[in-house]
């Protein structure tokens, strides 16, 4: 990762060998600041989703190299995976 990159992030529904549908965009990850901060109160369908239910989500998360870039810095495993 680029300290001055901008890296987009999204979390998908299923582990990273099942794959699935993007659940959750999230904030891009800033290089210059090293952070990405979201608020999390629904899913991308607009079904409510709660801190507890998050951390047993069955998803995974990707750190894309950029939005047009599908290969991705980071990915792994979430929630119940």
């Amino acid at each position: 990762a680029s300290p001055t990159g901008n890296y987009p992030i999204y979390i998908y529904d299923n582990d990273l060998i099942a794959t699935g549908p993007v659940a959750i965009n999230l904030n891009n990850y800033n290089g210059a600041t090293g952070m990405s901060v979201t608020t999390i109160r629904k899913l991308n369908n607009n079904t409510a989703i709660s801190y507890d239910q998050l951390r047993d989500f069955n998803g995974h998360i990707n750190v894309a190299t950029s939005a047009t870039n599908p290969a991705y810095v980071a990915q792994g495993n979430i929630g119940s995976n």
